[in-house]
């Protein structure tokens, strides 16, 4: 299986503690991805990074939390009150004040754990098994993926929520021009691109890309599919975006879901 990039190859840590190097915004033009480029996951390796959220073992963490396992020089001026990540992170769904700490958020776990695993850099190896890990967490089977598994709405859809809906809300609150999204019809999009049988290859749905027609596949075959061109857009924001414009079609949204 190949280590071809998703966003970044992995490298050497940088002297402020990042895993790789900083973007050359001249060559980004897309001003959501500008956006994600103004917070230090994609300076981090997904591999690592996502180890640092599980050791803390809760359903939810505190932004302080957060700030004491990761690299100083990077993220400290970038946690400190009312700064643009900290009012970033409030808004993640799921985060909650702090009942003992009225100046604290809790963040919630799953919700960050699937944005670092979209704005976060690494390897199509490294991505493949970091969203592996999230149908399957530490505890449950590693032998594979079901194509009808419960957690595929939780993941998927959640994931390309956050690449779309939210990450539009969250430039738009920071008066970033960019494309705003209905969220009603976002989500039916969302779940047409999930769950689409139709044939043509940009309308084939993620489930059918990774599954074809059998009902689960090894995990060494999921992560081989996930580095094919044909599945990796899922690593990608920007390319998320992209790939829903085609199922945004009200007449085919209608035609996948009934």
């Amino acid at each position: 299986m190949g280590c071809k990039m998703c966003t970044q190859s992995r490298g050497l840590p940088q002297k402020d503690g990042g895993d790789l190097p900083v973007a050359n915004l001249a060559n980004i033009r897309d001003p959501l991805e500008r956006f994600e480029k103004d917070f230090p996951f994609y300076r981090m390796e997904i591999a690592g990074f996502r180890q640092i959220i599980y050791s803390f073992g809760r359903d939810k963490f505190s932004i302080r939390d957060l700030a004491q396992r990761l690299p100083a020089q990077l993220w400290q001026s970038q946690l400190q009150p009312n700064s643009k990540l900290v009012r970033l992170l409030m808004e993640l769904p799921g985060s909650e004040p702090c009942e003992q700490d009225s100046l604290e958020t809790l963040i919630d776990t799953n919700n960050f754990l699937l944005l670092a695993f979209i704005w976060c850099g690494g390897s199509l190896e490294d991505k493949g098994e970091a969203l592996f890990q999230c149908l399957n967490p530490p505890g449950q089977s590693q032998t594979g993926v079901s194509a009808n598994d419960k957690e595929w709405d939780k993941v998927f859809d959640q994931l390309c929520y956050l690449a779309t809906v939210w990450t539009a809300q969250q430039g738009q609150r920071e008066g970033i021009n960019c494309k705003q999204y209905d969220e009603e019809e976002t989500s039916k999009a969302i779940k047409a691109m999930r769950l689409s049988e139709l044939e043509e290859p940009e309308k084939v749905g993620f489930i059918m890309l990774v599954f074809g027609y059998d009902s689960k596949v090894s995990k060494e075959d999921f992560l081989n599919v996930l580095s094919q061109s044909k599945c990796s857009w899922v690593f990608r924001p920007l390319k998320i975006r992209e790939r829903l414009e085609t199922f945004q079609d009200a007449d085919l949204i209608d035609e996948v879901l009934g």
